[in-house]
């Protein structure tokens, strides 16, 4: 019995490859090369850090998996040795949002070989797969410029956080929002200009609280018609499609002035119909709606603030008075308890 701890050959071998990769990767490639602790290794050794010639560190990895074995290199057949692997894998690699390189390293001359996993490379082996490496793939200096290739080129965001910011910064200046979107958006089925602008405002929780009750909703190039937004079939076919996606409108709709999108929520809805339209402008309509569809447009709505209360964090005594401030824009006449 030993009275000191104990290595094995299997990870002094495998010890002999992971520095092999590691030599080209930092001193000929010049990038970093990051070991991956053998108690965290389930499929991947370490990850290749892209480095520009600037020496700037870009964010961009490729991950790599390292066998160190001398049967890889027994039999070299049509120009490739093959790499047996397990199924397992196939989905480790594949859920890994960066690419996947294999290399094998050969224990005593460190010939090493590599090949890009890719799923379409590789054949059944009877519950498990094997991939072929050509043997033209030398792991070493020369492989620098292909890799360079899979890495594809760094993005510089600079600009776009920019513009995301002086977005950020008109928001805090602002107090009530206004989203206008086109009719070409509802007649599309288009969500995406609807979708970013409450990504936007929900993107921090500072902004979000801001906003509470403060959002209204309009849509341009409908001016000449003479229907109510909720008498349009296109425009409810619209809004109640974005219910299924987006049901926010009573953390955020505003209960402010004579015009809240709540109204029009209600409406569109609960089947509303228009009683009596405004005799002059800034004059509120008259209309009628469902009243067995109330129920189930309330529990909606009020799922739906619950979930921002929730996620930001907004007390229950702020979230009642939300819920107040909902009941008597959508029922101004209706006593509340």
């Amino acid at each position: 019995m030993s009275i000191f701890p104990k290595t094995t050959n299997a990870r002094l071998t495998g010890e002999v490859g992971v520095d092999h990769v590691s030599f080209i990767v930092n001193n000929e490639f010049k990038w970093i090369f990051r070991r991956n602790a053998l108690d965290h290794d389930y499929g991947i050794d370490g990850y290749i850090d892209h480095v520009s010639e600037q020496l700037e560190v870009t964010g961009l990895s490729i991950a790599v998996q390292i066998k160190t074995d001398s049967r890889f290199f027994a039999t070299l057949k049509d120009g490739h040795y093959t790499f047996n692997g397990e199924l397992k894998h196939i989905n480790y690699y594949m859920n890994l949002r960066i690419p996947v390189v294999i290399v094998v390293v050969h224990p005593d001359t460190h010939e090493a070989r590599w090949v890009l996993f890719e799923a379409r490379s590789t054949v059944r082996r009877g519950a498990n797969y094997k991939l072929y490496i050509p043997d033209q793939n030398r792991f070493d200096r020369a492989a620098r410029s292909r890799l360079l290739t899979i890495f594809g080129d760094p993005n510089d965001f600079t600009d776009a956080v920019a513009e995301h910011w002086a977005v950020q910064d008109g928001l805090n200046d602002a107090e009530y929002l206004v989203l206008t979107l086109d009719r070409e958006d509802i007649e599309n089925m288009s969500f995406s200009n609807f979708l970013d602008f409450f990504a936007r405002i929900t993107s921090n929780p500072e902004t979000a609280k801001k906003f509470i009750g403060r959002v209204n909703f309009m849509v341009a190039g409908y001016d000449g018609d003479q229907r109510e937004l909720f008498e349009v079939p296109e425009f409810v076919r619209w809004f109640r499609e974005l219910d299924n996606i987006w049901h926010y409108w009573f953390f955020f709709g505003s209960t402010f002035g004579s015009f809240s999108v709540l109204k029009l929520y209600l409406a569109v809805m609960c089947g509303g119909t228009l009683v009596s339209g405004p005799k002059s402008p800034g004059e509120r309509i008259e209309t009628t709606f469902e009243k067995e569809r109330l129920k189930p447009f309330l529990y909606r709505g009020f799922e739906g603030q619950n979930e921002m209360a929730e996620k930001f964090a907004v007390s229950e005594e702020r979230n009642q008075e939300i819920t107040t401030a909902v009941m008597t824009t959508l029922f101004p006449d209706a006593p509340l308890k």
